[in-house]
């Protein structure tokens, strides 16, 4: 058993991986949560037929502690250290071992009660159509993926975060499947391209741990190491809790000389952060072991009360009274759930939704600080289907006075960069697990699964910017129709727009033929647009915020509630925003949220209709 890098054909000048690999992201800039975030949601997409949770283990073993000697990890190094000392391999030399006998730490990511790398070991290339090859996937295939819409995550370069949390860019894996319940073991680097020796000697960017199916080195596959008494010294090495037999199916992976910004908090607050809510729902359970710690075990039972005693450094009191939220969601009655009705066929949200008196009952169970539940159906129109009936759920509660994002949740997984409004008192999770819905919001997803892009969608679904907005701004909208029922809490949405005092003219609900006008700030139409200046005359306290709303004008009715995303986007070209002693807080739809910085300020927005009579609504925010 040794290392393998395969001799680059001449004439074969391209670089056969990604740059994105090398790139400066939320990988490399927080490799341990994107470990975390990758890991788990690949060991929660393999769960076998137990029906017990998915178990996972993520052991460090730290610097100085449980770190393997140079001669114990020796024989799993043969052959890999020419390549990694090589120039132009990518990898950081400032990270790499100063030398080979230098004590290697490590850490493992082990899964339990999943299925393992499954799959014809000889595949050597992407066949589309066959049955799902796992072991393919994790170690052979390269920005390819062969999951399908009900998995969790789609990206085959997602797996590369294990790769990129090692100084070396190298991972060990041991698998037992019921094919191979004596268990296997297979090792991967991922470099660019380099040359060892003479520059014409130049190897390709991957290279393999195993048996080497031939001995010339330009060809030929490398196999996974299957002898028993190789597995289990590999096993006692490492102090791998997986054992042979196929009633310990899964998989366990070594990151030898992993980043040392990968400790043991980062690690707990991205499992805490990042998979409270399966983990309460009794799908996961998360053991972070470390020689220093020992095991701290994270399950549905354990969990609420393991976070407070681990505190503040580990969980904010937001994500903590997220949990807690997240339990009620579990022991919810049905019966205590809110069920809205479709909205209209451009997917808008609207009092319609509401059957009579419901408003005015979640506003009430909500200003009581109860949780809401709220069911919102909606229909996804896949361009190759017919519309499709889906849903998703709103679950909210009004805690203290902080301005709060919702947490989405699809499939389980957390998304923590979707684009929201903030609101004020406001705790809320929104949960998409049906699996239209689901499959809709996993194919907007980045990369690295921490955002929704509506351009991501255009090939596939019809109404794809409105549907997402409609999932997006779900619990500013259904605030929003609360505070215009007949019992108005007027401190409801005071981070969003202010309620307006009777009388006042520029009331949302009486649209004026011209720009409203009010004492601190002036407002002057451009061509295309306009501006937000200071009023040099106002007097009295200066607002320390503004929020803008603007529509296209109409004959009858509001035109702020009339807008649709069709007219504009405020966020998106032709639509440009300039500012001056002005923070940009939101900017989303008809709606510019801004933080004032300094008397000069100005806010200048161009790139509407020339054609049509602008309306516009500026409410101001007072500390």
């Amino acid at each position: 058993m040794k290392w393998v890098f395969l001799k680059i054909p001449p004439g074969n000048t391209k670089e056969p991986i990604s740059g994105a690999f090398f790139d400066s992201d939320d990988v490399s800039v927080r490799p341990g949560n994107a470990l975390v975030r990758e890991g788990i949601q690949n060991s929660l997409d393999a769960p076998d037929h137990s029906g017990k949770p998915v178990s996972v283990r993520i052991y460090l073993s730290g610097d100085a502690l449980k770190v393997i000697k140079a001669s114990d990890i020796e024989r799993y190094m043969v052959g890999a250290w020419s390549h990694i000392r090589a120039e132009g391999n990518g990898l950081s030399p400032a990270n790499t071992p100063k030398s080979e006998n230098a004590p290697c730490n490590f850490l493992v990511f082990e899964d339990f009660n999943t299925t393992g790398l499954t799959g014809d070991q000889e595949q050597q290339y992407l066949r589309h159509g066959v049955e799902e090859n796992n072991f393919y996937s994790f170690f052979r295939a390269e920005g390819q993926t062969d999951k399908d819409s009900t998995k969790k995550g789609s990206w085959g370069i997602g797996k590369n975060v294990f790769w990129r949390a090692s100084c070396i860019n190298t991972v060990f894996g041991v698998s037992v499947t019921q094919q191979h319940p004596e268990g296997f073991i297979m090792g991967k680097s991922i470099f660019k391209s380099h040359a060892v020796g003479k520059e014409s000697d130049r190897k390709y960017q991957t290279g393999y741990f195993g048996n080497h199916t031939t001995n010339s080195t330009d060809g030929g596959m490398v196999m996974p190491i299957v002898d028993q008494e190789c597995v289990s010294d590999f096993v006692e090495t490492f102090e791998l809790h997986r054992r042979y037999g196929y009633k310990n199916t899964g998989l366990s992976l070594i990151i030898p000389y992993y980043d040392k910004s990968i400790n043991e908090k980062t690690v707990m607050q991205s499992v805490i952060e990042g998979y409270f809510y399966p983990i309460l729902s009794g799908k996961l359970e998360v053991t972070v072991d470390t020689p220093k710690t020992g095991a701290v075990r994270l399950h549905k039972e354990s969990l609420i009360d393991k976070v407070e005693k681990l505190g503040e450094e580990y969980a904010t009191p937001t994500i903590l009274a997220q949990i807690k939220l997240a339990r009620w969601t579990q022991e919810l009655p049905e019966k205590d759930r809110y069920f809205l009705n479709p909205p209209n066929k451009n997917c808008q949200w609207d009092p319609e939704m509401f059957s009579d008196g419901l408003l005015e009952k979640i506003s009430e169970e909500h200003n009581s600080g109860r949780p809401v539940a709220i069911r919102v159906p909606m229909r996804i129109h896949q361009k190759s289907m017919r519309e499709t009936d889906t849903h998703f759920d709103v679950y909210m509660r009004r805690v203290g006075e902080d301005s709060e994002k919702p947490t989405f949740i699809r499939d389980g997984l957390i998304i923590p960069g979707v684009r929201a409004p903030y609101m004020r008192g406001v705790l809320s999770l929104v949960v998409a697990e049906d699996r239209p819905i689901a499959e809709f919001l996993r194919m907007a997803e980045n990369p690295s699964h921490m955002e929704w892009q509506h351009a991501r969608l255009k090939d596939e679904y019809r109404g794809h910017k409105m549907s997402l907005e409609f999932v997006q701004r779900s619990v500013f909208q259904i605030i929003k129709l609360i505070s215009q029922s007949e019992e108005v809490d007027k401190d409801l949405l005071a981070d969003i727009f202010s309620i307006p005092k009777e009388g006042d003219k520029s009331s949302a609900d009486s649209p004026q033929s011209v720009s409203p006008k009010v004492d601190s700030f002036n407002i002057t139409r451009l061509q295309g647009g306009f501006s937000i200046n200071r009023n040099p005359q106002a007097g009295g306290p200066h607002p320390s915020g503004l929020q803008v709303y603007v529509a296209y004008n109409t004959r009858r009715g509001n035109p702020i509630k009339k807008y649709t995303l069709e007219d504009f986007d405020v966020k998106s070209r032709p639509i440009q925003i300039n500012s001056k002693e002005l923070a940009i807080l939101e900017k989303e739809g008809n709606c510019i949220r801004v933080q004032i910085q300094g008397e000069g300020f100005s806010l200048r927005v161009t790139g509407f209709d020339e054609n049509r009579e602008l309306y516009i609504m500026v409410n101001e925010v007072l500390q």
